[in-house]
């Protein structure tokens, strides 16, 4: 069976067993380790997926994540899983703390088997940044979500190629965002750009404004 195909599995699985999973331990055994396993990762395997990986944290002794992907003996991909009932708005704090004090993590996901946010540190190295590069949806699966999720297929994985295509989502997530701004509440300068094109108006502030 190929990814898409293993993928859309996971999806139909979702959709007939949701009800019956009621608590995190249930939403990892029926949704996220099978959806590591579609990635190629033995999740049987305690050399490569770790679960309830501890990592000591200055005073914070005994803490663990739900599960660490292990490259070359060390940590390379942390997971923090919820119940697929809970928003994972305010559900990041433990994974910074992880990140930012372990210099071999390069991602790390939040999910709840449901919804996959993946985090990396564009803004700043060793420092895990506040908005995910990618979040995928299972129950509204795009044919770009599963081109995205080739890209960490354990045996295919180039960590450069997702960096940078990280850091291409990140300019045009936030060129989106600008331009929603701008649409909502035009600036000047903005406005000006494009009033130019269209009249040869010095542009006043009242020029401004009937463009506006």
């Amino acid at each position: 069976m190929d990814f898409e195909n293993q993928l859309n599995a996971i999806v139909e699985t979702i959709a007939e067993r949701k009800t019956l999973v009621n608590t995190e331990e249930a939403t990892k055994m029926t949704f996220i380790m099978p959806f590591l396993k579609t990635l190629g990762y033995d999740v049987f395997n305690p050399s490569i997926v770790v679960p309830e990986y501890t990592a000591d944290i200055g005073t914070k002794k005994g803490e663990k994540v739900d599960y660490a992907i292990f490259k070359d003996s060390k940590p390379f991909i942390l997971i923090e899983a919820k119940n697929h009932t809970e928003n994972l708005d305010n559900h990041n704090n433990q994974l910074v703390r992880y990140f930012n004090t372990n210099p071999s993590i390069k991602f790390a996901i939040l999910t709840n088997g449901i919804e996959y946010r993946f985090f990396t540190d564009i803004e700043q190295q060793n420092l895990m940044d506040k908005i995910p590069f990618l979040v995928v949806n299972l129950e509204k699966l795009k044919p770009r979500d599963i081109k995205d999720l080739k890209r960490f297929i354990c045996t295919d994985l180039n960590l450069d190629e997702i960096l940078s295509i990280a850091m291409e989502k990140k300019y045009y997530r936030s060129i989106q965002e600008i331009f929603k701004s701008e649409i909502e509440n035009p600036s000047d300068e903005f406005t000006s750009f494009f009033a130019k094109q269209m009249t040869e108006k010095r542009m006043t502030s009242a020029v401004l404004e009937e463009f506006k």
